[in-house]
């Protein structure tokens, strides 16, 4: 996804701390630093790590926020917009062509990737027609997730199927096993 970007990736917290000390020091500016984490409060510490006096270089350093919208996030909102001057929120999974196109916007660059997002979108458009002429029938779904469970309800059935819904995964093989061989036209299950 970052080919042609120089890249440092770090497992914790504290290694992104050290790793913001060598930028600190050194003679490069840092132009982003993206956080996977779920944690609110480890990105407003990861801020105001940043946005020190003692630290011109970083000072235009923005973070992006990664994270997956559930709804246990306490007092934040699902799908939250950064309140945050520096920090913009993206959810996971990140797409390549969003996350290129919120780097160029943070660096004020133009936009380059409308042509071949197009030509992305068209070729989705053409899948998803010939996928609605292919599958038709029963849709097993397990999703723990009940936003997401609900957004896959709602596209499977703009085509048409009939979605049978479950929590897990084993909620979704005692109803496969309820039915009879070849009920279900495919059976859908996140990670």
């Amino acid at each position: 996804m970052f080919s042609g970007f120089y890249v440092t990736a770090v497992s914790s917290i504290q290694e992104a701390k050290t790793q913001i000390d060598v930028y600190r020091t050194g003679h490069t500016s840092l132009d982003f630093l993206i956080l996977d984490d779920q944690s609110e409060e480890h990105v407003e510490d990861l801020l105001h790590f940043i946005h020190t006096p003692d630290s011109p270089r970083l000072r235009e350093t923005k973070i992006i926020h990664l994270y997956t919208p559930t709804t246990s996030r306490t007092g934040h909102a699902v799908f939250g917009i950064s309140t945050t001057p520096g920090v913009v929120k993206m959810t996971k999974p990140p797409r390549k062509a969003r996350m290129l196109q919120t780097l160029a916007g943070l660096k004020n660059l133009p936009n380059t990737f409308t042509t071949k997002t197009t030509s992305v979108v068209s070729k989705a458009v053409e899948d998803i027609a010939a996928a609605q002429r292919t599958l038709f029938g029963n849709v097993l779904i397990a999703e723990d997730n009940p936003i997401a469970q609900n957004l896959l309800i709602k596209q499977l059935e703009r085509f048409q199927l009939n979605v049978t819904a479950t929590g897990n995964g084993e909620e979704a093989l005692a109803e496969w096993e309820a039915h009879e061989p070849g009920y279900f036209s495919v059976a859908l299950f996140d990670h």
